[in-house]
């Protein structure tokens, strides 16, 4: 489940540093140094912001208790000034740095006096959050049962508030537990229980959604169609009920997860040509979530209808499709083998099964039964065979030593038997652990990311402004599971700001980076500046004690949506492609300032144009001229001008769809080498 994680996205990405960031530690250790010396020379809010840049210099180490020791030195000074709501920001992050280091001992050790602290200043959502944290640091570490005591201790404590919301996220921990270690049953009850709670509370965000498509997912698993079918019944009233107040466009990701689920049922009913239906309308919907986990699951159901169509050969091509972009997942493989099975293709279909079951801890626990059995049947035959002796040689004295001896040779036998079992079960359960900490660490590093990836996609708007006159859209695509593209607006009145921006590198520290960008953004087109004044303040703020040398280029906008006047900044951006000329699109020529973040005491020009109405601008990061194919063959700016100008504007939305499925085409299969940020607005 995703979380609702306040405040900044570095602590999300904190646990990912410490493998990715190679540094000067020297020069680390003094910028570390010279703020600590400023802690001391400041009070108030600027020493609040000092010990927030300094737990963001000790992230970059990757060092997890250095960072601790700041943050509680943090919480004393807010502690010590009674500032409820900064202290409470110092403890949520300590929570959060815990968590993502998978320090679950320490966090699961501090929990309740975080709690405590939570429940006297009555900080419900820190409460039942770091609650939760708690809940799952006891799963991860196969404290399963622990886990749920502390779920149903939540789940009461809610009770006895009158939280809704508190019993729906416990029910909801209930439900992610109990699907995890495959008790169905039990988690479809608590699930239900969740669903409940948030209708009746007419919940807005995606957390009813994201209870919805657990249950159903857990339905599908017990082939329970039935239930299956009222669940999306009740899901699909409750989704147009919000799209109909809001638009749909805000709840594309949750009409693509309904349309992924509703396909099982459909599927379960032979209406093949609906369950195609469905597909395609979750395909459009992906082309604007964008999702290589929905991906996955879209050629996993193209491959399950033409399955059910009896057409084996493009199964298996969907398959192998499936099997590459989930590279070392192995599901791709494992539909490989039940298609050729159902095919009749059983001995291809074994050579498959066996490879992925040598990967599995279930082979351990087969193979120690297996001993088992074939030692309990010698032991038993064995008995058998003496018993018949000693009944035969009842009357024979001189037959009962040999019956003695056997017996010895027996015992010795059984004996050393059971000692080489006890051997070899030893090592297969010191297998079986090793394997499961591997596998758990793996999933557990993969959810990570998606979370990390989750958080920084949050940081960017997905809804855009619903005003006549104004038409603008933009989408974000990161290279890998987090970037550092950015676009963002401010819509101010009959003020629009606008921006869209790429940070050197990528990755984590790209995203780190992003994330103070995007901040920065925000606060200075709050207090309404002009364009040129925006990136002279960010670049004097970014340029300070910038050791690693990180910069961003961006394109800063701001648009007067009654005359159509655009005030403009460019800082070694690519530049814009701007229509409504006779060539039907050309780049906007710009002055050529410097990136932001380089040379702290620049100050930046800015250019206008009078009025840009009826003239569609497209912006863009690199990842889309310089996107490459398997032949390394960059997609251009003349190709990206003939895309443009051959398409004719309807929407916004549409213009950025024409170029990404372009560049999708270009690359050929190639995985992209950039991340790939675009931009479109008309003002009428």
């Amino acid at each position: 489940m995703m979380y609702l994680l306040k405040r900044a996205v570095f602590i999300a990405l904190f646990v990912l540093l410490g493998s990715n960031r190679v540094g000067d530690v020297m020069a680390q250790t003094a910028v570390a140094d010279s703020l600590r010396g400023a802690l001391a020379k400041t009070e108030g809010e600027e020493r609040t912001k000092t010990y927030k840049r300094l737990m963001l210099e000790m992230m970059q180490t990757g060092d997890a208790e250095a960072v601790l020791q700041v943050i509680d030195q943090w919480r004393s000074y807010e502690a010590s000034r009674h500032h409820v709501a900064n202290e409470a920001d110092a403890r949520w992050d300590k929570v959060i740095i815990l968590y993502n280091a998978q320090l679950y001992d320490t966090l699961v050790a501090d929990g309740p006096e975080q709690l405590e602290w939570f429940k006297q200043h009555e900080r419900w959502e820190d409460y039942y959050s770091t609650w939760r944290f708690v809940v799952f640091s006891y799963h991860y570490t196969s404290k399963t049962q622990t886990a749920l005591r502390q779920a149903q201790a939540m789940l009461n404590d809610a009770q006895q508030r009158d939280n809704n919301y508190g019993r729906a996220w416990a029910y909801q921990l209930m439900g992610n537990i109990y699907s995890d270690i495959g008790q169905h049953d039990l988690a479809a009850d608590a699930l239900r229980k969740s669903v409940d709670l948030l209708n009746n509370e007419k919940d807005d965000t995606e957390y009813i959604d994201q209870a919805y498509n657990l249950l159903c997912q857990v339905q599908n698993e017990q082939k329970d169609f039935k239930s299956l079918e009222q669940s999306c019944v009740a899901w699909r009233r409750s989704l147009d009920e919000r799209a109909k107040r809001d638009g749909k466009e805000k709840w594309n990701r949750s009409f693509l997860s309904f349309h992924q689920n509703y396909f099982n049922i459909l599927l379960s009913k032979g209406l093949l040509d609906d369950a195609l239906q469905e597909i395609q309308r979750a395909e459009e919907l992906n082309k604007q979530v964008d999702s290589d986990n929905e991906l996955a699951t879209l050629l996993r159901h193209h491959a399950q209808l033409a399955l059910k169509r009896g057409d084996v050969r493009r199964a298996l091509i969907y398959s192998d499709s499936l099997n590459h972009l989930e590279q070392g997942q192995g599901k791709g493989e494992l539909l490989r083998a039940d298609i050729l099975l159902q095919a009749g293709r059983g001995a291809e279909a074994a050579v498959i099964y066996k490879a992925i079951l040598e990967q599995q801890d279930s082979v351990y626990t087969r193979e120690s039964r297996m001993q088992l059995d074939e030692l309990n049947t010698l032991f038993r035959l064995d008995e058998l065979q003496m018993k018949g002796q000693l009944e035969r040689s009842r009357f024979l004295t001189g037959i009962i030593a040999i019956v003695l001896v056997g017996l010895l040779i027996f015992l010795l036998f059984r004996y050393r038997a059971g000692k080489r079992l006890a051997v070899a079960h030893t090592a297969l359960q010191h297998a079986y652990s090793q394997l499961e900490e591997t596998t758990t660490a793996k999933e557990r590093i993969e959810s990570e990311l998606r979370i990390a990836r989750d958080i920084q996609m949050s940081m960017v708007p997905h809804v855009f402004p619903n005003r006549k006159g104004l038409d603008l859209y933009a989408s974000m695509t990161p290279a890998r599971e987090v970037g550092g593209d950015l676009y963002n607006y401010v819509l101010a009145g009959d003020k629009l700001y606008f921006c869209v921006g790429d940070v050197s590198g990528k990755g984590v520290p790209a995203s780190l980076f992003m994330a103070q960008v995007t901040r920065l953004f925000r606060t200075l087109a709050g207090q309404q500046m002009m364009p040129a004044e925006i990136v002279t303040r960010m670049n004097a703020e970014l340029s300070a004690d910038n050791e690693q040398g990180m910069f961003v280029t961006m394109f800063i906008g701001l648009v007067d949506l009654q005359t159509g006047h655009l005030d403009y900044c460019n800082a070694g951006h690519n530049p814009p492609v701007i229509g409504g000329s006779s060539a039907h699109g050309e780049f906007l020529e710009m002055l050529p300032n410097a990136p932001i973040g380089l040379w702290p005491d620049m100050v930046y020009e800015g250019e206008q144009i009078e009025s840009i109405k009826g003239r569609p601008l497209f912006i863009y990061t690199d990842g889309l001229n310089e996107a490459e194919n398997i032949q390394q063959q960059q997609f251009g700016d003349e190709r990206l001008l003939q895309v443009l100008r051959s398409t004719r504007f309807e929407r916004a939305s549409q213009v950025v769809s024409v170029l990404n499925e372009s560049v999708l085409r270009h690359r050929q299969g190639a995985e992209p080498n950039d991340d790939l940020t675009m931009m479109c607005l008309r003002i009428e």
